[in-house]
């Protein structure tokens, strides 16, 4: 729990901190009272109370003259407020808490709304869907208040028949308004979390796309249409959402046989058919208690407890997938800033006072109470983040689509098959409380919910299996150092959280045949996070690496453990920024410098099949009036993504002041070096992980180090070395004989942290700054940072 309640759930600050941006229900615990005294008590004892009338009539007029001038004072005071919201909004001055700032101007008069783009992959829908056989508006409203989100009834069409569905979001604002979260909920279930653009005085629009084919089963019978954005429009805050949601319906049935074509192209063992999953998911099971579609099924963690039972499937269900979208939100939106507890006061008479539970998260799956898999949040950005001058007209990485996080659990099958009674829990922990063994936490809120997925082959009759394998590893440390006298702090944290899920799958098929398989599911979540603070905490430099990391593997058991399917997926989440605050006699002046990254990769069968690489290099001063808040900026946006035996595409933007001053983009003709250049960028992009060992206190994963690249092929554990490990039965783990069977990459080791060569590259050399043991930890912090942030704009 959090060491400063007050601070943490007071409204004013959570709407000066980015609360604003959700909602967050407040529940009274019952096991929790407070006792007040009874009001019909007498104040003085009854013997005395005559000899004292002439005090207490002379305390009465005194009270009574109180009790005017209070009156008075308020009634003065909401004059003010009330004055207040009809002019500029305040601010907070403090670097602390100023993040999630509200733009109030100035940009030039336009006669015509300016568009806010993302740079993202452009192909959607994708060539191969043709033209749509039906489109439907499934939203046209202008939100305005909170809590009400708008619900729609779509019907589909009688005859018409489509198995891919395309959504089209438009969202157009003037006015000054905060950004906001919002949610699009069908039959229950969430499909996509995005946030609007923030106008800063202006009349923008955006349009973005978003291919929801996995979940086209819900939309092939009437359901319920729920698009949630909370929003408040009062005094200063004058920006209404308007909001029109499109949906556009393909049918590729002709596609169907080209598909499982290039499937089986990158599958080792034609009985991969009775597992595919390119295809829209047979059932979407939404993972909440309520049943009410009319109402949000989100959770608020800490303050909630995110449990659930999971559903009974059908007998021929052959994979499962659990998608997860969550993301910080108050005290939690900036959560990779956020310093270790003990620190969290250093500044307190200076003006700074910093959230706490440290700047490392992962999400935690549980089945039944064992862990089976963790993953490392992407730090997402909103258009108000830190300098909202920065991110017009160019928006943050997914900020119009916030991802979910998706894992196959396909493992859980023999669960699923025979009951409901088994419990899943979601859990967003610090990995310090694992590590350290401390009870730190999280702040408020991790806004979350899930579905479940599953796939059917029609060619299975029966099924059953049992789960022969479930265990989790942890590795990680922090360390934190203020000096007396020198107004400096520096921290560095860094974990290591890996999951595994095993389990044996018996197909009995139609044609009388049966087929016995291993499902192993390896997960892996990673965060190195540097920060350095100077003046009190007006100066802060931070450079935060997070990586995740997972991988299926399918064996077919009758046949000496022959690969039957194999997909890595790995990402990493790179991001350095710089910002410093001067208070002048005008207000308050903040500097800001950021580079923000992400990478992903897929493979199949040890086969590179997608790649992409987004980076955005920005520079903004931001300024705090009474008159009104502004800002200059300039960013720089690069895409890249190549798509196997297909093309690479490039896109680089940029722009200064609200404006785009280039935009280029190319397709080019994909060659086999592009795959290694590629792979070698986001390899040296999830490298920025700050000093290593002797510089930093992090310790390795197990005895050796390798970089992303190789830790992307497999997400595979290495148990030696671990702090702690867990197992279904309690006692360290070897994995299971069949999933090493013909399987090269399971003998791979990954390590948290840089090889020395890397290490060198980056230059953290470690020297000494006094005679404090653990001073030497911080030996040259800056020129880290400095050399980090040149190494990252020289890949933009």
């Amino acid at each position: 729990m959090s060491k400063h309640v007050a601070r943490d759930n007071s409204l004013w600050n959570r709407i000066m901190y980015g609360g604003s941006r959700q909602p967050a229900p407040v529940d009274v615990d019952p096991e929790k009272y407070s006792t007040f005294p009874s009001e019909k008590a007498p104040t003085t004892n009854t013997n005395t109370r005559e000899k004292n009338r002439k005090l207490a009539t002379r305390y009465r007029c005194i009270s009574a003259i109180l009790c005017i001038w209070s009156v008075t004072l308020f009634y003065l005071a909401g004059i003010q407020i009330r004055a207040l919201t009809n002019t500029a909004l305040p601010e907070p001055r403090r670097f602390a808490n100023y993040q999630g700032l509200l733009e109030t101007g100035f940009y030039p008069e336009s006669s015509s709304a300016q568009e806010v783009l993302s740079v993202a992959f452009p192909f959607k829908p994708e060539k191969k869907y043709g033209k749509p056989v039906y489109e439907s508006v499934l939203i046209d409203h202008v939100f305005d208040s909170w809590g009400k989100p708008s619900v729609h009834k779509f019907v589909p069409p009688k005859d018409v028949e489509f198995n891919r569905v395309v959504l089209k979001l438009k969202t157009s604002v003037d006015g000054v308004q905060y950004d906001r979260l919002a949610h699009l909920y069908v039959n229950g279930a969430e499909i996509w979390r995005t946030s609007t653009i923030e106008p800063g005085a202006r009349s923008v629009f955006s349009e973005f796309k978003k291919d929801v084919s996995s979940y086209t089963t819900l939309f092939q019978k009437p359901c319920d249409v729920l698009f949630q954005l909370d929003n408040i429009v009062s005094g200063g805050l004058t920006g209404k959402f308007h909001i029109e949601l499109q949906a556009h319906f393909y049918n590729t049935d002709s596609l169907v046989l080209e598909e499982i074509e290039a499937q089986t192209e990158h599958s080792a063992n034609e009985n991969y058919r009775f597992f595919d999953i390119r295809k829209p998911a047979d059932s979407v099971y939404p993972l909440y208690s309520k049943k009410d579609n009319a109402s949000p099924p989100l959770k608020y963690l800490p303050s909630d407890r995110y449990s659930v039972k999971l559903p009974q499937v059908s007998k021929n269900t052959t994979r499962a997938k659990l998608t997860v979208f969550l993301s910080g939100n108050g005290n939690e939106e900036f959560w990779y800033s956020n310093v270790l507890d003990k620190l969290a006061d250093r500044f307190e008479k200076d003006g700074n006072v910093f959230f706490g539970h440290g700047p490392l998260r992962y999400l935690n799956v549980f089945v039944d109470g064992q862990k089976i898999a963790s993953q490392t949040p992407q730090p997402f950005l909103f258009t108000g983040a830190y300098s909202p001058a920065l991110w017009s007209p160019v928006v943050p990485n997914n900020a119009f689509d916030l991802p979910s996080v998706d894992l196959d659990v396909s493992g859980l099958l023999p669960l699923l098959w025979t009951s409901g009674d088994h419990e899943l829990k979601l859990s967003v922990a610090n990995g310090l409380d694992e590590f350290q063994g401390s009870s730190s936490g999280i702040g408020h809120d991790w806004i979350i919910s899930a579905n479940l997925l599953t796939y059917e082959s029609s060619d299975v009759e029966d099924a059953h299996g049992k789960i022969i394998h479930m265990g989790n590893a942890t590795k990680g440390n922090a360390f934190g150092f203020s000096p007396p006298y020198t107004k400096t702090m520096q921290q560095i944290s860094t974990g290591k959280l890996l999951g595994e899920l095993t389990s044996e799958i018996y197909l009995k098929l139609k044609d009388g045949k049966a087929l016995n398989t291993t499902f192993s599911l390896h997960t892996l979540g990673g965060i190195s996070n540097v920060q350095d603070y100077s003046s009190s905490g007006d100066v802060a430099h931070f450079v935060h690496t997070g990586r995740s990391s997972k991988s299926i593997l399918i064996t077919d058991n009758s046949n000496e453990g022959a690969l039957i399917h194999q997909t890595n997926i790995s990402s990493t989440y790179p991001l350095v920024i710089n910002l410093s605050q001067k208070k002048t006699s005008e207000g308050t002046d903040l500097d800001f410098k950021i580079v923000n990254g992400r990478t992903m990769k897929l493979e199949i069968n040890n086969e590179p099949v997608f790649a992409e690489h987004v980076v955005q290099n920005g520079t903004s001063d931001f300024f705090l009036r009474n008159s009104g808040n502004y800002g200059f900026g300039s960013l720089t946006t690069r895409y890249r993504a190549q798509v196997s035996d297909k093309f690479k595409y490039k896109r680089r933007v940029e722009s200064e002041n609200g404006q785009i001053t280039s935009d280029n983009e190319a397709y080019e003709e994909l060659e086999k070096e592009d795959w290694d250049k590629m792979y070698k960028e986001i390899s040296q992009a999830s490298q920025l992980h700050g000093p290593k060992k002797h510089g930093c206190g992090g310790s390795r994963m197990g005895s050796h180090s390798q970089s992303e690249g190789d830790e992307g092929r497999g997400a595979h554990m290495e148990h030696k070395g671990s702090r702690k490990h867990h197992t279904s039965n309690g006692h360290k783990s070897k994995h299971h004989k069949s999933s090493h069977h013909g399987v090269k990459h399971h003998e791979q080791k990954h390590g948290a942290h840089m090889n020395d060569a890397n290490v060198k590259k980056i230059g953290c050399h470690g020297k000494s700054r006094g005679k404090t043991h653990d001073s030497g930890v911080f030996g040259d912090v800056s020129r880290f940072f400095k050399k980090a942030i040149s190494y990252l704009q020289g890949h933009v």
